[in-house]
Order: structure tokens, then sequence, then C-alpha cells
């Protein structure tokens, strides 16, 4: 809010840190729209007044004027404030008191009727003058308003790092899918763009394999590029890769084994993101992994001839949810 914030007031009434700071009260945060500025202007005399524009980019989205208030600089102190956080935030009405009686608008000031001056006769119709009207926007309040929390708002902010943890349902690397966690660091360079780097672990899991059965576990790392676009939630669509190993023993077999084998494959999926609190937000997302290298279970007989195999499939997939918190 304090970037988004221009001010040109001549007097005391008014000064940026506490406009500022007023504003973001009411709002629940600091954080607004990157694409959005605020500018004030105005002064002490002849009376305090002010007049603020909300812009996105070059539009102008909202004009407010601040002049002839009952009690002066108090009153604008009031008003300012909460005029801006509304047009940032159409939200932060909800939070106005309902007994608060509406503000009190002065009324039009229309100048004194020009005397009507008796046309000569003429065969053309009579034409009624109608002395222009002038409309002076008031804004009194009148009373002290405490403001309450707003909702979550998403986090917005570049050059920001992420810690991620989530669980998912990895059916990739393995003959059949197993369950796994995450742990991942994220940095955003800037709004539109995100960076991530995480590592996997799964629960063993076990597959019938000949005439006995294959335990294994997944370990891992995932390494992807996101883009990001901002709604009321966050969607990305990222890419990367991801490489591993896979760990397997035999049990019920004449003579059971372990091994360790590597996996390698691409990563595309898409996320959505939704705020939770000020810096914390539920991501729920889908990735497709097809295989670059994948492991297969293998059986062989005391001639070394295979007799039973699995393998993992070609493209795998995962379904994750979980938490991303902005630090």
């Amino acid at each position: 809010m304090q970037e988004a914030l221009s001010i040109q007031y001549q007097g005391q009434c008014i000064d940026h840190a506490s406009l500022s700071s007023a504003v973001a009260q009411w709002l629940g945060g600091e954080l607004i729209d990157a694409d959005l500025a605020v500018s004030v202007e105005g002064g002490d005399k002849p009376a305090p007044n002010a007049r603020f524009e909300l812009r996105r980019m070059d539009e102008s989205i909202v004009v407010r004027q601040f002049h002839n208030l009952k009690n002066g600089c108090e009153d604008l102190q009031k008003a300012l404030p909460f005029a801006i956080a509304i047009a940032v935030d159409a939200r932060v009405v909800q939070s106005r008191d309902a007994s608060l009686p509406p503000p009190t608008a002065r009324p039009e000031v229309r100048p004194p009727a020009e005397p009507e001056v008796q046309p000569a006769p003429s065969s053309e119709p009579k034409v009624e003058r109608t002395p222009p009207v002038e409309t002076i926007e008031v804004a009194t309040l009148g009373a002290s308003i405490e403001p309450s929390a707003s909702m979550p708002s998403i986090d917005r902010r570049p050059h920001v790092f992420q810690l991620i943890l989530q669980t998912q349902w990895l059916s990739a690397v393995t003959p059949q899918g197993v369950w796994a966690a995450q742990v991942g660091f994220g940095w955003r360079a800037v709004r539109w763009f995100e960076a991530e780097l995480g590592a996997l672990a799964s629960l063993p899991d076990t597959a019938a394999l000949g005439s006995g059965q294959a335990k294994f576990v997944v370990a891992g790392t995932i390494v992807q590029a996101c883009v990001r676009h901002e709604f009321a939630v966050t969607l990305r669509a990222c890419v990367g890769g991801a490489t591993g190993v896979v760990r397997a023993e035999g049990m019920g077999y004449a003579q059971d084994l372990q091994a360790t084998g590597p996996w390698w494959s691409g990563v595309g999926g898409v996320d959505i993101a939704w705020p939770a609190r000020a810096r914390l937000a539920v991501r729920l997302s889908g990735q497709v992994l097809p295989a670059v290298r994948r492991p297969a279970l293998a059986v062989r007989d005391s001639n070394g001839v295979e007799v039973s195999s699995l393998h993992a499939s070609k493209l795998g997939t995962t379904l994750a949810l979980g938490l991303s918190l902005s630090l």
C-alpha cells in the first residue's frame, strides 16, 4: 500500500505514513494489486479538502472529492482512508457498523436563475432556459469507525520465498501407485513466474510378483518452472523434470534380494491455490510424468532367466494436496 500511494497535500492534516497505515488497517493488510495506484491531492486551506484518484495502469477507475466537511480535519482523516479502502476492495464496506447513520450530503447548490426576457413575437417555438446545476460531493462520516479483519487476500508480492508441504498419490515410478510426502521451496522472481525445488519420499508398499511379493519405496527430487495468474485464486502451469531411486526387496522367494534402481521423468501440470490466511494458501495440483527411464521389478530363476516382472507406466500421474507458506 505504501508503494501504491502518492500524496501531494499542502498542510498537516494528511501525511503519507498515517494515511497508508489507516488504509492498510481497513484492508486487513498492506498488500494490494501491483497494477493499482492511488494519488491524493489537497490541502488545509481554505479548509481541509482532498481529492483522490484510483488508477489501474493508465486507466482511471475511481475519483472522489472531499470538501466542506463539518468537522474539518477530523472528518477528513476518517473519511479519506475508508473511501480509498472501499475503492480498492469493496468487501471493506461489510465491516462498517450498520448502526451508523449514512453520510450526510449537502444539497445541490443552484445559482440564481437569470431574469426571464420576454421575446418578441415569433413563429418559432418558445425555448425554456434551465440554469446549470453544480453538484458538490461531501463525505462526512461523523463517528469513529473501527476496521475489522477483511477476508484473506492473495499474496501478490514479488521476490518471495515459499515453503511447500504436500501429500500426493504417485502412480508414475512403480508398477502401482504409492502415497508420498513432498517438501519444497519456491522462489517468486516476478508476479507471473515462480521456480520450485522439492524432495519426495513414499510410504513402503508391496506388489505381487510371481510366487512372492516385492516391497519397495520411492525417493526423488523435482525441479519445475511455473507461470502464474491471479484471480480470486491463483492458477499456475508448470514444466520441469524429476529424478530419484526405487529401492525394492523380494519377500517369499527361495532367495530374497535387495536392489536399488534410478528413475527419470519429465514433469508437466497445473495447480490452483486459494488463500487461507494472509500468507498461507491451500494448493491442489495434478501432474503428468512422461518416463525417460523407468524401473522394472524382476524375478529370475537359478539360471538367470527372467520368469516374471513388473514395469512402471510410460506415462505416470500425480495428484497432490498441500499448503504453501510465503516467507
